[in-house]
C-alpha cells in the first residue's frame, strides 16, 4: 500500500487541487494522480454555523466563499513551484445546503444547512395537499424540514418579500462555481438531496413543482433548466484562472 501523505518531490503527475468546504472548516489541498496527500501543501480556516434556539442552521455564503478562496491562495502560495504540474480541480461540500440569488447571482438569502428545522411548521400542509407515499416513491425524500418543498413552502409563507427576491436557489457549491465562471450546473448527486428529483427519470419532479407553490417567484428555474452535471465539480482550469478570479471578488 502506498503511503497517503508524501513528500511533493515523490508526487507523480498530474496533481489535483481539491476544495474541501465542510460545516467546521474549509480545505484546500494537493493530490497526485495516485490519491497521495503531498507533505504542508494544505491550508485550512474554521467554518461557523450560526444557530439559534428557533432552528436556525445558517451562514453567510459570501464569507464562506471568502474564506474558500483564502484557503486557496494560502495553499498556492506554498505549491507556486509545481502550479503547472497541476492538471484538475475537485471540490465537495456539505450537501443539502441552499441559498437565494439574485438576476445579478448575488446572494440575497442567508446559506441554510440540513440541520434547520424551522420549516418543521410546513410539514402537515404539505401532507395534506400531497400523497406522500407518491411523492416518496419519485423522489426517495419523505416530506421533512431538510429537504426543499418544506423549507421553500415555510421561507414563503415568512418572508414573501425576500423569497421574491430570488431569482435562483442554489447549493454553495454551485455558488463557488458560478462566481468562477459565471455559469452553473447541478450534479443529479446534490439534486438528489433536494427533495424534487424524480429519481426515475432524472428530471425535476414536474406533479410536485406545478403544485408546490405555483405562483412563487424561484419556482420556474426547476422547470427552465433541466440540465444537470453527472460529477459534482471537476474544473480543468490551471490556477492562474483562480488567482485572477478571486482578486476580482474581494
Amino acid at each position: 500500500m502506498p503511503s497517503a501523505t508524501i513528500p511533493p518531490n515523490q508526487a507523480e503527475d498530474p496533481l489535483i487541487l481539491t476544495i474541501d468546504i465542510g460545516t467546521s472548516s474549509v480545505r484546500t489541498a494537493l493530490f497526485d494522480r495516485l490519491g497521495r496527500a503531498l507533505e504542508g501543501l494544505e491550508a485550512r480556516q474554521a467554518n461557523e454555523i450560526r444557530t439559534t434556539g428557533e432552528g436556525a442552521s445558517e451562514a453567510d455564503p459570501d464569507l464562506l466563499l471568502q474564506r474558500v478562496f483564502g484557503c486557496l491562495d494560502r495553499l498556492m502560495g506554498k505549491a507556486r513551484p509545481l502550479a503547472g504540474r497541476i492538471a484538475g480541480v475537485a471540490a465537495c461540500t456539505f450537501v443539502n445546503n441552499i441559498l437565494g440569488v439574485d438576476k445579478k447571482n448575488q446572494a440575497v438569502t442567508p446559506l441554510t444547512t440540513y440541520a434547520d428545522t424551522r420549516a418543521e411548521s410546513a410539514i402537515a400542509g404539505l401532507k395534506t395537499d400531497f400523497d406522500e407515499a407518491a411523492i416518496h416513491d419519485r423522489t426517495g425524500c419523505h416530506f421533512h424540514s431538510s429537504y426543499l418543498p418544506a423549507r421553500l413552502r415555510w421561507l414563503f409563507s415568512r418572508q414573501p418579500d425576500l423569497f421574491r427576491r430570488v431569482a435562483r436557489w442554489i447549493s454553495i457549491g454551485e455558488y463557488l462555481e458560478l462566481k468562477l465562471f459565471g455559469t452553473t450546473a447541478v450534479s443529479y448527486s446534490v439534486a438528489s438531496w433536494t427533495g424534487l428529483l424524480n429519481r426515475r427519470q432524472l428530471v425535476w419532479d414536474a406533479k410536485l413543482l406545478a403544485r408546490l407553490c405555483a405562483n412563487c417567484p424561484g419556482f420556474q428555474q426547476w422547470v427552465t433548466e433541466p440540465e444537470f452535471r453527472k460529477s459534482y465539480i471537476l474544473l480543468l482550469a490551471p490556477y492562474c484562472f483562480f488567482r485572477n478570479s478571486t482578486s476580482a471578488r474581494r
